[in-house]
């Protein structure tokens, strides 16, 4: 305690006199260690569930990355734009059955069937970079887990430039969400027009 007549004259610098609380620089060190062990965590998430489901639903995950890979560029245009679509209006649609009573429960459904579209279509996208990769680097056309890790390493990778690598995942996403949405159509209602 400082007696109310003392004066502090070069300011007052807290040096963690106690145990329990740590220093400026020791809080500094432990946001950063606890920021790259959050990235850490994060990138092998995502390379996990991307590898999963690559080597739990391989013929699933061939048939996204064919439908997106071996169409003509308008095609890819096409899938992109659905997907986009998709991903746009859905909340527009879940916003408008919440207004009804009678819309609540399918609005809640919707919402659950749409996060997870959000999340596949990001993990399926790595999934098609990895094919990608493959095809393009080792001329295989089989999607296996290890090409799902690369490829979703790889996508990481890309969505950490500034500007074009977001717009780049942007479009791998609405791509996969696009190609998910149409054999999801195809597989309840019946052929699709080619």
């Amino acid at each position: 305690t400082l007696p109310a007549t003392a004066t502090v004259t070069g300011g007052v610098t807290y040096t963690g006199s106690s145990s329990y609380l740590p220093t400026v620089e020791q809080a500094k060190t432990f946001a950063i260690a606890g920021a790259s062990v959050f990235l850490v965590v994060r990138i092998l998430s995502l390379v996990i569930a991307a590898a999963l489901l690559a080597g739990l639903f391989p013929a699933f995950a061939q048939k996204v990355s064919d439908r997106v890979l071996s169409r003509p560029p308008g095609r890819f245009a096409l899938l992109a734009l659905l997907g986009f679509a998709v991903v746009i209006a859905t909340p527009v649609l879940i916003f408008l059955l919440l207004v009804s009573f009678v819309g609540m429960s399918v609005a809640f459904v919707i919402l659950f069937g749409y996060l997870l579209l959000i999340m596949l279509a990001y993990l399926y996208a790595g999934i098609i970079a990895g094919a990608s990769l493959a095809q393009g680097l080792f001329k295989r056309s089989q999607v296996t887990w290890k090409f799902a890790v690369l490829g979703m390493l790889g996508l990481y990778l890309v969505g950490t430039v500034p500007v074009i690598g977001g717009l780049i995942v942007s479009i791998l996403v609405f791509a996969a969400a696009g190609a998910i949405v149409a054999i999801a159509h195809r597989a309840v209602f019946g052929r699709l027009p080619e």
